[in-house]
């Protein structure tokens, strides 16, 4: 069902059998350009959440790992724009 709509401002599906890294991706509205912030799945105002390797992550913690790697234990993830929903990975920042 690739492309197919799920809602409002949840985008398309991945293909089935897709990666995690795919799969998370194509819920990431990405429309605003590479200095905008980017949203998962329509959540502009709160957190989105993500299941990645078995295990509940906030969307901006799984953009950070996916592009820089994983993080060690007790590390945040902050956002230099300070806006909680976006998870653009040129805002986001380990401390």
């Amino acid at each position: 069902m690739t492309g197919k709509k799920r809602g409002p401002d949840k985008g398309p599906r991945a293909p089935v059998g897709s990666s995690p890294e795919e799969r998370f991706w194509s819920k990431v509205d990405k429309s605003a350009g590479h200095d905008g912030h980017w949203y998962m799945g329509g959540q502009r105002k709160a957190y989105g959440l993500f299941t990645y390797k078995g295990r509940s992550y906030l969307a901006h913690r799984v953009a950070y790992i996916l592009t820089y790697g994983d993080l060690e234990d007790g590390m945040l993830v902050r956002h230099r724009c300070d806006y909680a929903p976006c998870c653009n990975p040129a805002h986001l920042i380990v401390g």
